[in-house]
């Protein structure tokens, strides 16, 4: 369900801001809508029908891992991870690109991201910092 989640999240704030430019929090978020056709950090521009096999296999082998881990920590984690993988292919699908619209203003260089690309991100933490403080636990 939280997959789920992250995808309506995902696709609703790309509906109402995915096109819009403006100060969101002075010094802190503006919107500067962009298409990403690569990968993150703009790798493999134009290459769309290969990102979307990557993603594709990225998200079978995401489902299977949720299957097979127990932990809430771990779930959440990669619940996070396959609804944002799941905006980015819907995006990809629909318009053969990725909406970006959130843009860090106090850092520039930072690329411009989406909700879906923030739950990859928080994902891929969890898991890791959970992995730090105390190593995977499942309940194979």
């Amino acid at each position: 369900m939280l997959a789920l989640g992250v995808l309506a999240v995902d696709q609703g704030s790309k509906a109402l801001w995915g096109e819009a430019t403006g100060v969101v929090i002075p010094g802190v978020l503006h919107l500067a809508p962009t298409r990403n056709t690569g990968i993150a950090f703009g790798l493999l521009q134009g290459s769309s029908g290969a990102v979307l096999a990557m993603a594709g296999v990225a998200l079978m082998v995401l489902f299977a891992w949720l299957a097979g881990c127990g932990g809430l920590g771990q779930r959440i984690a990669w619940a996070l991870m396959i609804g944002g993988a799941l905006g980015n292919v819907a995006d990809r699908l629909r318009l053969g690109y990725v909406v970006d619209f959130l843009a860090l203003t106090f850092m520039p260089w930072f690329p411009v991201f989406n909700v879906a690309d923030a739950a990859l991100v928080v994902g891929v933490a969890l898991l890791v910092l959970m992995e730090v403080l105390g190593g995977r636990k499942s309940v194979r």
